[in-house]
């Protein structure tokens, strides 16, 4: 019988368990997945790590991840050489001495807006050779000359939170402040602005640096197939040649196809936390969340192992440990307190 093995990655889950004050036996089906599987330290912590070690890439830099790169060519399936970065809209909240970053969800911005600010940029900054291209609405790129010498912070760790302790950190961590800056400045002047301050939504007044570098010239990895809607998984997904799909509503599509094929299927399943999922102080909102993960994924997942439709099911939370289940670990009536 083929085997058919399943790694889900959900960073931040137990957040969402601590933030909603739920219980984790209110999950029955989380709840097994969590009770009845091995543990085993899994040093990433976060999405990015996690796809260096399922991927492997040919890369003069191992140790980082060219998100945009490979988020682009997801977006545009350009093999385009040179330094690619994200340089993401933002909006930035000013609280007494502070700016904090509330994201790009909120500003709701349409592609003709996008289309001017990146005319603008291009034009601003045509003497630097950067060329600048909007292939979504809420996600940015700039082409540069060379690799930048300082470490970005994921727009994801900043959301919520004080800019100026994840600002650029390096030799040239000046230059790209200062850039960052002057937009910043562009932006409050320009007829996008000026339009949408007059209609009383929020300014597109910032925008965020990170992921630079080359597209790999070469990826593999042992996965047969990918579920994910996020840009720059989707793009190792593609470049290795794995089966890719985005990711639907619920697990029983994903269970359906891994039961009708007759061969082994290492499968991937991404369920990226969305901005309001990280920003949100509501505890409904977690709670919702959370039994809207049981209902859509947990529960069928559990099922389709009971059914021997999966033979293993393995969770990464990127919180330094690995849950592994398979069959026979249901079994483990002995295993009843909550272990998280």
């Amino acid at each position: 019988m083929p085997t058919k093995n399943l790694t889900l990655i959900i960073p931040g889950i137990f957040e969402s368990l601590a933030k909603g004050e739920r219980k984790i036996n209110g999950l029955k089906s989380l709840e097994m997945l969590l009770v009845k599987s091995d543990r085993e330290k899994y040093p990433a912590d976060s999405l990015y790590q996690c796809m260096l070690d399922l991927f492997d890439i040919d890369s003069s830099s191992p140790a980082y991840l060219p998100v945009a790169a490979l988020s682009r060519f997801s977006d545009t399936g350009k093999r385009d050489p040179g330094i690619w970065m994200h340089i993401d809209p933002l909006y930035l909240e000013t609280d007494k001495d502070r700016l904090i970053s509330r994201g790009n969800s909120i500003l709701d911005i349409s592609n003709d807006e996008a289309t001017v600010l990146i005319d603008l940029l291009n034009q601003t900054y045509v003497n630097e050779g950067w060329y600048f291209e909007s292939c979504h609405a809420n996600r940015w790129y700039v082409h540069i000359r060379q690799q930048p010498e300082s470490e970005f912070s994921a727009p994801t760790d900043v959301l919520g939170r004080n800019i100026e302790t994840f600002l650029p950190k390096g030799n040239d961590q000046m230059d790209w402040h200062k850039f960052m800056n002057e937009v910043q400045m562009l932006f409050h002047s320009s007829t996008v602005n000026r339009q949408r301050m007059e209609n009383g939504v929020y300014p597109i007044n910032s925008i965020w640096c990170w992921g630079a570098g080359p597209l790999p010239e070469q990826v593999s990895t042992g996965l047969d197939r990918v579920y994910a809607n996020v840009p720059f998984v989707k793009g190792l997904a593609m470049l290795s040649g794995c089966e890719h799909h985005s990711l639907p509503e619920n697990a029983h599509a994903v269970i359906k196809s891994l039961a009708r094929s007759e061969r082994d299927i290492d499968c991937l399943v991404v369920i990226e936390p969305t901005e309001e999922d990280i920003l949100s102080l509501d505890f409904e909102h977690y709670k919702d969340k959370l039994n809207m993960l049981e209902r859509e994924w947990f529960q069928p997942l559990v099922h389709g192992m009971e059914k021997g439709y999966l033979s293993s099911l393995s969770l990464l939370a990127c919180n330094g440990l690995k849950y592994s289940l398979k069959k026979k670990y249901l079994r483990r009536f002995w295993r009843r307190r909550k272990a998280i």
